[in-house]
């Protein structure tokens, strides 16, 4: 047995040895192959990196010239103006890699160029190449390069279409030089550029010594295919050459490499693997009788176990006969197995935790191989989408069924693939979740967040499902702006704040008179201050968590009165809604409707007292009249009755001149007159009559009255309407109205003298100087009223009187001066005979505002 095992040892270590030798040659056949391939692929890779290189630096160049040409077109300046110079100037320094720029003209005359070109403005360029090229084809355009004489730099022309003009740039390549240079510094490759017609323009090695040089091998190529990689030969050398073709810019980027810089290391390799090879022949057949015999006792043991641990049992412990390295294997086998075992174990409860985790987890997990195989779904993986792991084999397959709009399964796959990369490239081996539309097995459409992290050269992806999530933040954000809006349109300004007064909603309520803007400021100092009452009624609202109101603020703005009801509603002790309310319109309208009921239930008094007045006054005025119509000696009768008693009516007549009772008699018919005309006016107000009405123009009503009432001057009333500016503002296009010319001019003369009376009255009392002035204006409200306002800037009235002024027998005038009436007949007047409404606001001491509204019959 031994001698077999010996010879098959041996025959076993020549076949070895054989195999090495057979190894090594084809190795060395492969080696060489796949460093070829290796070296191509590495030159594949740096020619990118420099086409990127060079695309930047085209685009750079390219997106320069296209600003100048948009500065110049949007400037409207013409390419031959000073300013236009100055620009190619400014660029020309700014960017170190122009060595100049000019502007030629449609026919190829130079009109414009920096400074370092300047001599060639005027020079024709119409036979140039870039200049016909580009001409022809609208297009940007690279030359040939060459070395500027200007700066004796490799540099190169670039033309670039500006409507009918051309902005040629002169580049340098130094830039480009130094960045090829730099990529093969300290290798053993060549790195060139051509240009369009196979002429080196750009080297890292001999600079200048290859300028101009033409690759006849190189075009060759490049009418085939236009990147590759082809073989030549220099002298002995054979030399690997990989190129690519730039489309943009007709350039050629090359990399060679000698053969024998790439394959000196593996060649020296291989000598040392035949070396190594002869000695381990002689070793082997001096060693192998030695240790055969030992080898196969140890061995045996080995197996022995090996066949235990292969079946499944794990034996602890024991020695091995033979040798003593084994013995040290077996050790180690020993405790490898147990490791194992214990490994087994781990792995066995972790795998249970993990299923435990993942199929009791509220969101979907799937784990996939880097090849996009699909290794594992779990449970709610399954319950979410509907597909189990026999339904989608790979993450392509998911995606078809996932995505079924083909549109966004592809910007889909972009963005999962760029979280990817990101991850990749940033060492963070996961991402943030993003999330996507998932169209399950049922057709249903899911809002899930997909999440994903790298280990093992596995990719562990997270489902959540946010549908149901985001469908309530949207139901939200819906009722939130339904709310808004339901805010906003109320006629009131509301206030939310916090327990530490901060504003917390607000709509956009504009409160008519308030003298700020409150628009979602935090500070609600402007208000407290502006309502002095607000805050102390907050902190009451606070304390007693009930609702406080606060009724009719009364505020003065630019000469104007304004009403507000402020309401404070407690939130839970979590803060205050404020809502205010302007009431100044309802206001005005609850003072008319009290004045008009007040007035109603007075003209009702005055009617019933002017007709019990009116009968013991009629007997009054008709005995006053009789009187001097019995001492009168045109009546017949007198004079017969004075001659029955012997008494002369002449004597009579005398006698009471003397003791002047005509003068009492005349007193009493005048006063009699005078009561007589109250009690008409009284019975007027219950009057109602549309008889007499007739149509006519209120403007000429109102020119007529205030030029009536301009020539009426009274000492005693001391006024005088050649003191007073009396301003006209008339609308032009008023209707004609039906109305009782009479009365209204009787109204406009009492608002005008009452109006006159205040202001003469004011200037007798004023220290400083002061102007009277009387505005009387006209217009049309929408809708079918005509609106007359006659304002004053006499000493106005307190409120108070304001409240009185219609009421009969009420004046503010001296007693002689006014009767009490003249506002009480022109508030019936309008009210009762032409269904109108008369309205006064007033400034004390500042001045006094009457508002007559009349309806008409469109």
């Amino acid at each position: 047995m031994n001698r077999s095992i010996k010879g098959i040892f041996l025959y076993t270590v020549l076949l070895v040895v054989l195999f090495n030798l057979i190894f090594v040659f084809f190795s060395l056949v492969m080696i060489f192959s796949q460093m070829k391939k290796y070296v191509y692929k590495q030159n594949k890779i740096l020619i990118n990196s420099i086409s990127i290189i060079i695309d930047n630096y085209y685009e750079e160049k390219i997106n320069i010239l296209n600003n100048l040409s948009k500065i110049i077109t949007i400037r409207k300046n013409t390419p031959q103006s000073v300013s236009v110079n100055t620009l190619l100037d400014t660029y020309a320094d700014s960017y170190d890699f122009f060595d100049g720029i000019m502007i030629l003209d449609e026919y190829g005359t130079v009109v414009s160029a920096s400074k370092i070109l300047v001599s060639s403005v005027g020079f024709s360029y119409a036979r140039s190449e870039f200049f016909t090229e580009t001409k022809k084809s609208g297009k940007p355009f690279w030359s040939k390069s060459f070395v500027s004489n200007e700066t004796s730099n490799r540099s190169l022309t670039v033309a670039f279409p500006m409507n009918e003009y051309i902005i040629v740039a002169y580049i340098n390549l130094v830039v480009i030089e130094e960045k090829i240079a730099d990529i093969s510094k300290e290798s053993s490759i060549t790195a060139s550029i051509l240009d369009r017609n196979g002429v080196y323009i750009v080297t890292d090695k001999a600079f200048y010594a290859e300028s101009y040089k033409v690759d006849v091998e190189l075009l060759k190529e490049l009418k085939i295919n236009k990147s590759g990689v082809f073989e030549r030969k220099s002298g002995k050398n054979k030399i690997l050459v990989s190129y690519l073709y730039l489309e943009n810019i007709h350039w050629t980027i090359i990399i060679d490499q000698e053969e024998e810089d790439v394959f000196f290391v593996v060649r020296q390799i291989n000598y040392i693997q035949f070396g190594y090879l002869i000695v381990l022949l002689v070793m082997l057949f001096v060693m192998s009788n030695n240790l055969l015999v030992k080898f196969n006792k140890s061995l045996a043991g080995f197996v022995k176990s090996m066949d235990r641990l292969s079946s499944g049992e794990y034996s602890e412990g024991g020695a091995l006969s033979g040798l003593y390295e084994f013995q040290q294997l077996y050790d180690y086998f020993n405790r490898m197995q147990m490791s194992i075992k214990s490994r087994e174990e781990e792995i066995r409860q972790s795998e249970k935790k993990f299923r435990s985790l993942s199929e009791n987890i509220p969101v979907g997990i799937g784990v996939a191989g880097l090849d996009g195989k699909l290794i594992y779904v779990n449970a709610k993986f399954v319950s979410l989408f509907g597909y189990d792991i026999g339904d989608v084999h790979t993450v392509t397959e998911w995606s078809l069924k996932a995505y079924p709009d083909e549109k966004y399964r592809i910007e889909s796959e972009l963005l999962w693939k760029s979280d990817i990369e990101t991850a990749v490239s940033s060492g963070v081996m996961y991402s943030k979740g993003r999330i996507y539309k998932i169209v399950t097995k049922d057709g249903i459409v899911r809002d899930v967040e997909i999440s994903f992290s790298l280990a093992n050269n596995e990719l562990y992806v997270v489902f959540n499902d946010l549908s149901d999530a985001i469908a309530m933040s949207r139901e939200l954000v819906s009722t939130k702006n339904y709310l808004n809006k339901v805010i906003n349109s109320m006629q009131s300004l509301i206030i939310a704040v916090d327990n530490k007064r901060n504003v917390v909603i607000t709509n956009n309520f504009k409160l008519p008179g308030l003298p700020f803007e409150f628009e979602n400021t935090n500070d609600l100092k402007h208000l407290t201050d502006y309502f002095t009452e607000l805050e102390k009624k907050m902190n009451e609202s606070c304390v007693t968590q009930e609702m406080v109101i606060i009724e009719s603020l009364k505020k003065q703005e630019k000469g104007v009165f304004y009403y507000y009801d402020i309401s404070i509603y407690p939130i839970e002790n979590e803060g205050l809604v404020i809502v205010l309310d302007d009431i100044t319109e309802k206001n005005r309208f609850r003072e008319m409707l009290v004045q008009t009921e007040k007035m109603v239930t007075i003209g009702e008094l005055a009617a019933g007292m002017a007709h019990e007045i009116n009968n013991p006054l009629a007997a009054i005025i008709q005995g006053g009249q009789n009187m001097m119509r019995r001492l009168s000696s045109e009546l017949p009768a007198n004079l017969e009755t004075c001659n029955e008693l012997g008494i002369s009516l002449e004597q009579i007549n005398e006698y009471l001149k003397r003791r002047n009772i005509l003068s009492y008699i005349d007193g009493i018919n005048s006063s009699g007159k005078r009561a007589a005309y109250i009690v008409s006016n009284m019975l007027n107000f219950s009057r109602k009559s549309n008889a007499g009405k007739e149509d006519v123009s209120i403007n000429e009503i109102l020119d007529f009255t205030i030029n009536l009432t301009c020539t009426d001057y009274d000492i005693e009333k001391k006024y005088d309407f050649k003191q007073i500016n009396i301003v006209k503002n008339y609308s032009p296009d008023l209707p004609l109205i039906s109305i009782k010319k009479t009365e209204i001019e009787q109204v406009f003369i009492n608002l005008i003298k009452n109006a006159a009376f205040s202001m003469i009255e004011k200037a007798t009392q004023s220290v400083t100087e002061y102007k009277p002035e009387l505005q009387v204006s006209t217009f049309r409200e929408i809708g079918s009223e005509i609106i007359i306002v006659i304002q004053d800037n006499g000493g106005g009235m307190t409120d108070s009187v304001r409240k009185r002024i219609f009421e009969p027998f009420f004046t503010t005038k001296p007693v002689g001066v006014g009767t009490g009436l003249g506002l009480t007949v022109t508030y019936f007047i309008i009210t009762q005979t032409h269904k109108g409404s008369i309205s006064v606001e007033s400034l004390d001491g500042e001045w006094t505002k009457f508002t007559i509204k009349l309806p008409f019959e469109t």
